[in-house]
């Protein structure tokens, strides 16, 4: 595309998405400034292609696809973003309702759950490794943010659910660890701040 004629991007079904409120997303990428701006490409989605988000101009009326995804007669699935991520820090990439479209859509070209995502805070890093017998999973939970956090929330696949939830202390020995479970969500009471990580091991009864 060339120059953009939207200022917001939107679900077209807010509905179909959980833990999203609302449906508009700003896309400052016409006036560049700081963080803002980039590049987009124009999507000419088939038929059979479900669309996901539009750019949207000032009046919230459809300019173009935003992002769209595919499925194919053979099960291989595809999802595309129009917008250019190569160096762009946009504040429609980098905002909460994004966030879960992407981890949603993660979860849709994989047919499966993420085991493990945290919930709502910004700027945290999170890498999940399985043990090769698959009964233990150890997930580093690291945040990148200044603000200190007093507890943090994890989506748990259904896999990982009922697993035994142990915390990593200073001296590099494993302790119980009690946690409040809400459907998929698992509340960890446990301080997260800048740089210092959080390790938790999740063991499944065989």
């Amino acid at each position: 595309g060339k120059g953009a004629d939207f200022c917001y991007e939107g679900l077209r079904d807010s509905k179909n998405f959980s833990n999203i409120q609302g449906s508009l997303m700003y896309n400052l990428i016409f006036a560049p400034a700081g963080s803002e701006g980039g590049s987009f490409y124009i999507l000419q989605p088939s038929d059979k292609s479900e669309i996901l988000t539009d750019f949207l101009d000032s009046g919230e009326k459809p300019v173009i696809p935003g992002m769209v995804r595919f499925e194919n007669r053979l099960g291989g699935r595809v999802a595309i973003t129009a917008f250019d991520l190569n160096g762009n820090r946009s504040s429609t990439v980098f905002n909460y309702k994004k966030k879960e479209l992407l981890r949603q859509t993660i979860e849709w070209l994989g047919n499966q759950q993420l085991p493990v995502f945290v919930k709502d805070l910004p700027n945290v890093f999170c890498i999940f490794n399985r043990s090769d017998s698959g009964n233990h999973g150890v997930a580093t939970i690291i945040s990148l943010c200044a603000d200190p956090f007093s507890s943090f929330s994890l989506d748990v696949s259904d896999e990982w659910l009922p697993a035994r939830v142990e915390l990593l202390d200073g001296k590099g020995k494993w302790g119980k660890l009690e946690v409040e479970t809400t459907g998929r969500t698992k509340k960890i009471d446990t301080m997260l701040t800048l740089m210092t990580p959080v390790i938790l091991k999740f063991t499944n009864q065989v």
